[in-house]
């Protein structure tokens, strides 16, 4: 007998209040939770929000507040200790965490000569990495944890991370949260875009525009045989997902014709083991947009052909508003409830559906029915699409074939934008010719140079622009061509700590300060995180899962874990992989209040005298294939994936861990994975000159190397490329590999070696072993660690 998901737990906070149970009462009365908007200038008549306003979430960390409040429901419901509470993973999607809190201080921080502790807190918040660390620290979570941006799909995608991690094996059991709040660019942003209405309603002849809110979801998963050790009610099966990329994917507008809707409504149910006819109900996406719910409309029609019109189809929105990533998890929890509780909510205010639809939408009253299988849908801008397949507890999962081995994930490509150049080739040279660092911006980096200028992506995000330069490297490098996969069977999965956020936000600051209405399309929509995934995907005809991770300093390798289990899983054939993050002017001042740099004069030295770190632009991408698809089509292979590890300290915001704890945890199990117990390893590790952050590494690792018995030869290659926060650990891959390959250690080491570590390595001496050990490790308890071996040329 397989073995399934259950979701034994749930958590809500919406415009109805906290808590599932007034969800629960408004699904049932079918009457919509939207009122005027408050602490937000409106225009145009568009007066409607679905915001909270609960006097618990009245406080400056109202978003954070919130999502705890759902998470800490959610694992009351499911009965968890402490203990297993600990070991879970955790998956955020959020599209901008807590970041009001900098942009409403936006005029301070451009006249401030230091950052007093509200500014400094604001500061350290606006990451949305910053918003797991959080949780985890306020539930003490020490499992591997992760956010996702990807617009309003991220809540899906947060899903999809933990689904897969569990069937991988890399947690038991997995916390999703998604949240979002209605802040004032959010409403200036999507209104100047076009996408606000005076009301939601969806499916309606006369809709015009989405209405955002305020909110905030959890759900708990585990396996089945756990929950029923413990007698747990099971609510409702976890069964399946899917994730794919538009069609030559486009900012903000679908791809209109349906294909990729339908694309991933069949692989969601693919990955589900679910037929068509199995599906009882769908709840839509359903934003009140035109465009978005006519694709719906015509993506149902196409996949149940003549059942469709006898699926009830609703939409949770109608009720709750549009909350960008905390949407899916509500949405779910609707879904969920329909499962367990044989009630299907009503679409509110459809009192005159589309009459060119011409489907079930449950308009205005609600039924009791069946559920056996329900497919929760989310669409999110910059081309992806993204689907929940759930069924009820007591459906047997179908037999799954075993994962592939990590091994047989192989590199055949890799590219670079740093400052000792662009391509792998330009960068393992430098690193063995011991050339000189430069600058902390790349000042001639120009991204003409890398794609058609008549696309003018110059205008866009700069961190977009490195991470796609990065890419066409590595496409390059990799020589993919239409003989490497399918086009559907191309991932694309990226890491940022910043995305371009920091430059973005201040641009519609300073236009909100002026007047609201100086904000304009282009300024709300050719930025944000996601973006880089979108030019990539787009160039690359990549039309698979398109994913962006935003947890921090550690989600480029994230991002290679992920990539690689999606190959493991079949759920892929080619990834294209990477990192990238720009050092923006308004990132470089923040950094400096929050005294995290190194005197421009100072030497960056990891591991030895800590005076901060030089932070710096750059990007770094991987082509990762399955080794017979790479083999096939006669690609060079530069090394294969051995081991990933992947954990969390519960320190708390941008607090180090100290012991080194976290890491030790994530290098063990990547070493363990890749079976190199008591043999020499080459290390790059990620010390970059802050004092707290190098000491916990170098206890990890000192910890590591005696327990597993290893012969360690550490490096740490940051002084040369600079922080570079996401992209620091892929830059450091791409050189540490080819360097690896030539048996030679880069001639210039930042740091010196510490009293007592005889297993720091010195310029001249040859790398030993065949496996390159890659460390991460960020402000905030995050930590994961990859084993890559090379391979002969």
């Amino acid at each position: 007998m397989t073995r399934t998901v259950w979701i034994t737990g749930l958590g809500a906070v919406t415009a109805f209040g906290p808590g599932v149970p007034a969800l629960l009462q408004a699904l049932l009365r079918g009457e919509a939770g939207l009122s005027p908007v408050e602490g937000i200038p409106t225009t145009r008549g568009k007066l409607l929000g679905g915001q909270v306003k609960h006097p618990d979430f009245a406080g400056p960390h109202r978003l954070s507040d919130m999502a705890a409040a759902t998470v800490a429901e959610a694992v009351a419901q499911a009965g968890w200790s402490a203990a297993e509470l600990a070991d879970a993973g955790l998956f955020v999607g959020t599209t901008g965490s807590e970041c009001q809190l900098a942009e409403d201080r936006h005029a301070e921080l451009a006249a401030a000569d230091q950052a007093d502790p509200a500014l400094r807190d604001a500061l350290l918040r606006f990451t949305n990495g910053a918003l797991a660390d959080l949780l985890a620290q306020r539930f003490a979570i020490t499992g591997p944890r992760d956010v996702n941006t990807n617009a309003c799909a991220s809540g899906t995608i947060a899903f999809a991370r933990a689904l897969t991690a569990l069937r991988l094996g890399r947690i038991r059991r997995a916390v999703v949260c998604g949240a979002d709040q209605l802040r004032p660019l959010t409403y200036w942003g999507t209104e100047r875009a076009g996408l606000l209405g005076h009301d939601l309603r969806p499916f309606h002849k006369d809709r015009g525009g989405t209405v955002f809110g305020d909110g905030a979801g959890a759900m708990v998963l585990e396996w089945d045989d756990d929950a029923r050790a413990r007698d747990a009610r099971p609510l409702a099966a976890l069964a399946g997902w899917g994730v794919v990329c538009d069609e030559n994917p486009q900012l903000i507008v679908p791809q209109l014709d349906g294909g990729a809707a339908v694309r991933c409504f069949h692989a969601a149910l693919r990955d589900a083991g679910l037929a068509a006819d199995e599906i009882d109900y769908i709840n839509a996406h359903g934003t009140g947009t035109l465009n978005i719910d006519r694709i719906e409309v015509v993506a149902i029609k196409q996949v149940f052909g003549e059942r469709a019109t006898q699926i009830p189809v609703n939409s949770t929105k109608s009720l709750t508003g549009h909350l960008s990533a905390a949407s899916p998890l509500i949405e779910g929890i609707a879904t969920v409830l329909a499962i367990a509780n044989g009630y299907i909510h009503p679409t509110a205010k459809l009192d005159q559906p589309d009459p060119s639809f011409g489907l079930d939408f449950v308009p205005l009253r609600g039924r009791y029915q069946t559920v056996r299988g329900a497919l929760s849908n989310s669409m999110g801008g910059g081309g992806t699409n993204a689907m929940l397949a759930f069924t009820s507890p007591d459906r047997e999962a179908p037999a799954r074939p075993a994962p592939a081995p990590l091994s047989d994930v192989v590199i055949t490509g890799a590219g670079a934008v740093s400052l000792l150049g662009a391509g792998r080739q330009a960068i393992g040279a430098s690193l063995l010719d011991g050339a000189q660092r430069g600058a902390g911006r790349l000042g001639n980096f120009d991204i003409r140079s890398y794609v058609d200028p008549a696309l003018q992506y110059e205008h866009l995000s700069r961190a977009a622009q490195l991470s796609l330069a990065a890419a066409v490297l590595a496409g390059g490098d990799a020589r993919l061509g239409a003989d490497a996969a399918h086009p559907d069977r191309v991932a694309v999965i990226f890491g940022t700590a910043f995305g371009g956020t920091p430059a973005w936000s201040e641009m519609l600051c300073k236009a909100y300060a002026t007047d609201p209405r100086h904000i304009t399309p282009n300024m709300a929509l050719e930025h944000g995180h996601h973006l880089g995934v979108t030019l990539i995907a787009r160039r690359e005809g990549a039309r698979g899962s398109n994913v962006t991770l935003t947890g921090g300093r550690t989600s480029g390798l994230e991002a290679i874990g992920f990539a690689a289990d999606l190959l493991r899983t079949g759920a892929c054939d080619v990834a294209i992989v990477g990192a990238g993050d720009s050092l923006d002017d308004i990132l470089a001042r923040s950094l400096q209040l929050l005294g995290c740099s190194a005197p421009p004069d100072a030497e960056v030295t990891p591991y030895g005298a800590a005076h901060g770190y030089h932070p710096a632009d750059g990007a770094a991408c991987l082509v990762l294939e399955r080794r017979a698809g790479a083999t096939a089509r006669g690609a060079r292979i530069l090394g294969s994936l051995a081991g990933f590890g992947s954990a969390g300290a519960p320190v708390g915001l941008a607090a180090i861990d100290a012991t080194g704890e976290a890491l030790v945890r994530a290098t063990r199990a990547a070493l363990a994975e890749a079976g190199v117990r008591g043999q020499p390893v080459a290390a790059c590790g990620s010390g970059n000159g802050t004092p707290g952050l190098d000491a916990g590494e170098l206890r990890a690792l000192d910890e590591v190397a005696r327990r597993d018995e290893l012969q360690l030869q550490l490096v740490s290659l940051h002084g040369r490329f600079g922080e570079t926060f996401a992209a620091g650990p892929l830059l450091s891959l791409i050189g540490g590999l080819d360097c690896l390959t030539a048996r030679r250690v880069p001639r210039w080491i930042a740091g010196a070696p510490p009293a007592g570590s005889a297993w720091f390595a010195r310029p001249g001496e040859r790398w030993l072993g065949d496996a390159l050990l890659v460390t991460g490790s960020a402000p905030g308890g995050a930590a994961a660690a990859l084993v890559v071996r090379p391979e002969a040329p």
